[in-house]
């Protein structure tokens, strides 16, 4: 792979801050960041009118979501048109900067494999389990759904190989009441006593938009093997009045949050926005600021990606958005609030999405589009 040179870049989005006017240089892993100029290179890219960050993740995109949103439902899918659907999310992730997804494929009853572009992306594959399947598919990732009797769920996940586990947790408002009249516990306290926190295994939340400050203390304890995952669109769609006390998880609790579309959305820049809007007009929060939803956008994740940060050493996946944005005082702010695409994108130093192939990706997306409705 030949080396590229991203010369006199205008803002450079990083963690909490931005830097202004830097060079990158990388083949697969980014080489030099900062003043670059005794490198040598086979391409460069002036971006003096662009702003550039890391691409990021879609924490939990579900592929039935994702299908109703389009408007393509099917009763029954072939594995073919799973694997089609599955291309057709990559693609339409990628073209909004979006490297890492996870996807939610139901109660699916065959492996996969990746196809397409899909192949050069982070793409992690999770499927529901319950008692009577506990055999997870290599390489897939167990996700328990709220269906599941609380008593049965210690077992269940004592059952379960995989060290990874998704969780669709207090997302529907009867939940913690279940759990509370099966258990006599709290959902949280009912976990840390049955021994689920103590187990070699690390918790992704989806939802808990019916989480209790009772809870958190709990989970608070328990951070170092936890996530939440939040799904601003989702919860907007399902419109079951939960609240996720985001400002007290990020500054109180300290426990890390990721953004997830659920499908509902193209992209986690998009997914940002619906978050600040959800907070500061339906729950009338205005402590959150573009300051918190910046930690959830460019949180370091281990677990699954390893793409949402920029360093001498690490994969060299980047995303430059056009000029006007550039010139805003707050670029974060802008790309949040503003319907925007990204000009390039870069895979492991791969050029993936630039001006003289976005049309043909734009045609492939669409063309899997008709052949799953076909």
């Amino acid at each position: 792979m030949g080396v590229t040179l991203i010369k006199n870049i205008r803002r450079y989005i990083v963690g909490q801050y931005f830097i202004e006017n830097i060079d990158v240089v990388f083949n697969n892993r980014v080489m030099c960041i900062g003043e670059c100029n005794d490198y040598s290179y086979d391409e460069m890219i002036e971006a003096s009118n662009y702003v550039a960050l890391p691409t990021l993740n879609d924490h939990y995109v579900y592929l039935h979501d994702y299908l109703h949103r389009l408007g393509l439902t099917k009763d029954n899918l072939s594995r073919n048109d799973i694997s089609k659907t599955i291309e057709a999310i990559c693609l339409e992730k990628i073209l909004n900067g979006i490297s890492g997804i996870f996807i939610d494929l139901g109660y699916t009853t065959y492996p996969l494999t990746l196809q397409g572009i899909c192949k050069y992306m982070e793409v992690r594959l999770g499927q529901r389990v319950n008692n009577e399947l506990i055999s997870v598919y290599n390489n897939y990732i167990p996700i328990i759904d709220d269906n599941i009797d609380p008593n049965n769920l210690p077992s269940l996940i004592k059952e379960i190989e995989n060290e990874v586990i998704y969780l669709m947790f207090l997302v529907r408002r009867r939940h913690p009441y279940v759990i509370k009249e099966k258990t006599g516990l709290w959902p949280m306290a009912f976990l840390e006593k049955s021994g689920v926190f103590g187990l070699n295994k690390y918790y992704y939340f989806i939802g808990l938009n019916w989480i209790s400050t009772m809870d958190l203390e709990v989970l608070k304890h328990y951070r170092d093997r936890s996530s939440i995952i939040l799904l601003p669109s989702k919860t907007m769609y399902i419109a079951n009045g939960g609240f996720t006390p985001l400002y007290e998880i990020i500054e109180t609790y300290k426990v890390r949050v990721f953004l997830g579309t659920s499908g509902l959305n193209s992209s986690i820049l998009n997914e940002a926005k619906q978050a600040l809007l959800l907070y500061r007009y339906n729950y009338w929060d205005q402590r959150l600021s573009i300051e918190h939803i910046r930690k959830t956008l460019f949180q370091q994740e281990h677990r699954l990606f390893r793409n949402n940060f920029l360093e001498k050493g690490s994969l060299a996946n980047i995303v430059l958005y056009d000029s006007y944005i550039s010139k805003s005082r707050n670029p974060l702010h802008s790309l949040i609030f503003n319907e925007v695409y990204p000009v390039y994108v870069f895979i492991k130093g791969s050029k993936t999405v630039c001006p003289r192939n976005r049309l043909d990706l734009i045609n492939r997306y669409r063309d899997l589009l008709v052949e799953i409705i076909d």
